[in-house]
């Protein structure tokens, strides 16, 4: 019996190692993990969204920071980085409830985008042509545009200019044009190349201008630092550097006062703001609320100024925040500080408004996830995905282009491609 016993014993513990051998060669496949976890938090979004903190949204916004979670899981079987911050988006967006809708929605459509594409490279040829076809129809808007023909379709808004082919302004046009550019280097789009070129100058915006040469730079130097070509490459940094000095005296002369005192003002009181919560930020759809308030408010009509502050999320640390900037002196503060020529309600920089809506940890996680993708990218065989997030990277600093929602498409493949192509 006792023989039996110890039999059996023995038999239990041999396939007791075996099973966890099973588990663990099993759980050795990091895509396995990921898909459990992803599981895992779409069940939690869809059970659990009694633990929704806003009880009218829980119904169908838990579901939809669930599901951009699991879509930062499965990206960080690409891109880590990327990963992290999808995930870490889906935190901030569940913290705030008076997270749009839109915005969650947007960032799933988004984030399902660079998933799609960088999980497929069928596609490539026909997603750099379609943003070659949408950019030459653009410029050929622009065109009709300049003898004021009439269009069948035409911008609601065009502000003092009206060169805007299907955008609304200058500077989104500019920068559309800047960030499809890359796509028309390429064998049989190469002859188009003068086309977007012209857009650029019609449209007479100073971002789309930045962009291209930051590109064009990143090229140059490239050659440069192989040496390909250095004669070639110092003659092509003349030309840049001569063209944009044209722009900035010309074409859009650069009015370093008026931007200090609009930009770059904005700017620093936009960052001071968002440090007032510098771990979960203030929330996102809350810069257009917060910053007017707090910044040019009496710019504001009374009306503006109550709606504004009904839309607040959190009135108590608004306070606490107004004493704080004011010094306690409201009116003394507000009638002797310097007003800046306009008031935004967008920063016209995406990066402060990812450190202004989701705090310090937001703006890292997207840093380090541009990083990482611009780095797949050049690694690549083909560099013209590098160059397109590139543009779209360098245009963000100084214009709201990812909020725009044709730049933000075009900048989705960009960062897809990336990481979908074969490396050198």
């Amino acid at each position: 019996m006792i023989t039996n016993f110890a039999q059996s014993a023995s038999t239990i513990k041999e396939r007791g190692r075996e099973t966890f051998s099973l588990l663990l060669t099993y759980f050795r496949d990091r895509r396995r993990i990921v898909n459990i976890l992803t599981a895992v938090v779409l069940f939690i979004g869809i059970a659990g969204f009694g633990a929704c903190q806003h009880t009218r949204l829980a119904r169908y916004m838990s579901i939809t920071y669930a599901v951009i979670a699991a879509l930062g899981l499965q990206l960080s079987l690409r891109s880590l980085p990327a990963g992290l911050f999808l995930m870490w988006t889906a935190f901030i967006l569940y913290c705030h409830p008076s997270t749009p809708i839109l915005a969650a929605l947007t960032a799933v459509l988004y984030a399902g985008g660079v998933l799609a594409i960088a999980n497929s490279q069928n596609f490539t040829r026909t997603i750099m042509n379609g943003i070659c076809i949408y950019a030459l129809a653009n410029v050929l808007w622009q065109l009709l545009q300049l003898p004021d023909y009439t269009v069948g379709y035409n911008p609601i808004y065009t502000g003092p200019y009206t060169l805007v082919g299907l955008q609304t302004n200058v500077g989104e046009m500019s920068a559309l044009v800047a960030v499809c550019m890359p796509a028309f280097c390429r064998r049989g789009w190469a002859w188009f190349i003068p086309v977007p070129f012209t857009g650029l100058i019609l449209a007479g915006a100073t971002v789309g201008v930045m962009s291209s040469a930051a590109v064009c730079l990143v090229y140059v130097f490239g050659r440069i630092l192989k040496k390909q070509g250095r004669i070639l490459g110092f003659a092509i940094l003349g030309v840049i550097a001569a063209m944009v000095a044209i722009h900035v005296t010309v074409i859009d002369p650069f009015a370093w006062e008026d931007h200090k005192n609009s930009r770059l003002q904005t700017w620093k009181e936009s960052v001071v703001i968002a440090l007032g919560k510098p771990v979960r930020g203030q929330g996102f759809g809350q810069f257009s609320t917060m910053v007017p308030l707090l910044s040019t408010p009496l710019q504001l009509t009374v009306e503006d100024r109550l709606r504004l502050y009904d839309d607040v999320e959190d009135k108590e640390h608004f306070k606490e925040l107004a004493r704080t900037i004011t010094k306690g002196d409201a009116a003394a503060y507000y009638k002797n500080k310097p007003y800046p020529n306009r008031f935004f309600f967008e920063a016209h920089n995406d990066y402060i408004e990812a450190l202004f809506a989701g705090g310090i940890p937001e703006l890292v996680f997207l840093l380090g996830a541009l990083a990482h993708i611009l780095r797949r990218g050049w690694k690549q065989e083909s560099r013209i995905p590098f160059y397109g997030l590139l543009a779209s990277c360098v245009g963000a600093t100084t214009w709201f282009i990812w909020q725009i929602v044709p730049i933000a498409v075009v900048t989705v493949a960009w960062a897809g491609l990336c990481l979908a192509g074969r490396d050198e």
